[in-house]
Formats: C-alpha cells, structure tokens, sequence
C-alpha cells in the first residue's frame, strides 16, 4: 500500500505485483486468416508465372517473326534461294532453289493478296523453340482463302531457322 509519504515520482511508477503474471497479447491469427493469406500468395505466384511465360512467349515470336514474315514476303518473288538460306541444315538438303521456286510459281493463283497472320503457336522442349505462324491469304479464284504454315527452330546458341513451310486451303492440315 502506498503511504502518504510517497513522492510524486514514486506514485506515478507502474507497480509489479509479485505472484500475479501481466497478460499476454493475443496476436489475433485465426487459421481461416492463414488460409486466407496462403491463397492469395498462391494466385500472385501464380499470375506472375503467367505474365512471365507470355513475355517469353512475345519475345520468341517476335524473333521468330522476323524470318517468317521474310518467306512469305520471298513466296510472291519466288525467290527461292533467299528462303532455302533461311532454312536449317534439314531443310537446305530437302530443297533445292529450283524445287522452291517451281512450288512457290505453284502457288501464285492462290496467294494473291497481303497474307494475314491468323495463328502462333510456341513448341518449347529439349530440342529447342519452335514457332508456327499460319497465314491466310484472302479468298481469289476459288472463292476460299489460302493458308500457308511457316515453322522456325530456335536451338540453344543458335538464331532462327526455317524447318518446315506448308500450303493447303484447310487450315486444320496445317497446325501440329
């Protein structure tokens, strides 16, 4: 008990009283707070994962782009020999420049028009990247469009080369 005598400093002083515990803070952490916490972590994780795989995804297909949009630029020149050099080692020995221009000569009735790139589809594995683009050309003669697949590889140390280029009015045929 305090007496009368206590100095003012003495009565403000905070007491302990020996055998009685102060109480502890509860921090107030449910397990539905936990759950609640864990779910959003796991959608950020999740979103970020996607964001980045579609950044890998517009960073390779712009580059292989660049060589696709090259060949079908070199069809309507039927220069052959130009896209025969943009192609892998596979493809240079399946084509020859004469064998490419009579194909591309082949298809002057049907890739009339500025051709329209209507689908990308990215391949990654061991053997490295590989983008497809499938092109349309409007519809001309037989009132039904053209489509024309460009397949490009990407290995590792390696840029962008051609390993495969298709033609057919159905555009199912072309995809892998």
């Amino acid at each position: 008990m305090r007496t009368m005598d206590t100095t003012m400093e003495e009565a403000l002083e905070p007491r302990i009283l020996e055998g009685v515990k102060k109480p502890r803070r509860k921090l107030g952490i449910k397990p539905k707070d936990v759950i609640i916490f864990l779910v959003v972590v796991a959608v950020i994780v999740g979103l970020t994962m996607v964001l980045l795989n579609k950044l890998q995804l517009k960073r390779d297909v712009a580059g292989a782009k660049i060589i696709t949009d090259q060949v079908i630029a070199d069809i309507p020149k039927h220069n052959g020999a130009a896209v025969r050099k943009l192609g892998n080692d596979k493809f240079q020995s399946t084509y020859t420049d004469a064998t490419l221009l009579r194909q591309f000569a082949a298809l002057d009735l049907v890739t009339v028009g500025k051709p329209v790139l209507v689908d990308q589809i990215r391949s990654a594995g061991s053997k490295g990247t590989t983008v497809f683009m499938v092109y349309r050309y409007p519809p001309h003669l037989a009132n039904q469009p053209f489509y024309i697949s460009v397949a490009v590889t990407k290995k590792a140390g390696t840029g962008w080369l051609l390993t495969n280029l298709s033609g057919s009015a159905d555009e199912s045929k072309l995809l892998p």
